[in-house]
């Protein structure tokens, strides 16, 4: 199976485009400390960063203005949409910036510049214990037992 073989035709929310040009860009976060009188910095590795996409791509034909249209709008509704790259596979992910440009010696085409980033999962989500009736219930006990215990005291005195 060649590389080509492997291609899929891309896609933002199921609004098919043509590529030109695909890159992927991600690494990892970090904080780099440095200090007075000292040769060697410290760096604290803080996660991966969010994986982003950049195209240059177009759509074209007959139709191309309700094409380019329809891309539009997937490209502005909100939250994340699922991405089809054609080579690095699919990522849920929302639009960070685009452009549309149309060339008069180039009919029939809009030409489109976009930039996406990985959605993740909201904070909200990570959440899988409710803490605040766990802490009341043990700051409950903890007061209870210390009153019992100052009790004691007073009636062994």
């Amino acid at each position: 199976m060649t590389w080509r073989d492997r291609l899929r035709p891309a896609s933002f929310r199921g609004v098919p485009f043509k590529v030109d040009v695909a890159s992927k860009a991600g690494g990892r976060r970090g904080f780099n400390f440095e200090y007075p009188k000292r040769d060697t910095p410290s760096d604290e590795d803080m996660g991966r960063r969010a994986r982003r996409y950049a195209f240059s791509g177009w759509v074209i034909g007959p139709n191309y203005q309700i094409d380019a249209d329809a891309l539009e709008v997937a490209l502005n509704a909100e939250g994340p949409g699922r991405l089809v790259h054609p080579d690095f596979a699919e990522d849920m992910v929302r639009c960070e910036v685009y452009t549309r440009a149309q060339r008069r010696t180039e009919g029939g085409m809009a030409f489109f510049d976009f930039t996406f980033v990985e959605a993740g999962t909201s904070p909200a989500q990570l959440v899988t214990e409710a803490t605040q009736p766990a802490a009341k219930k043990a700051a409950a006990a903890t007061s209870d037992a210390a009153a019992k215990q100052l009790d004691d005291e007073i009636v062994s005195t």
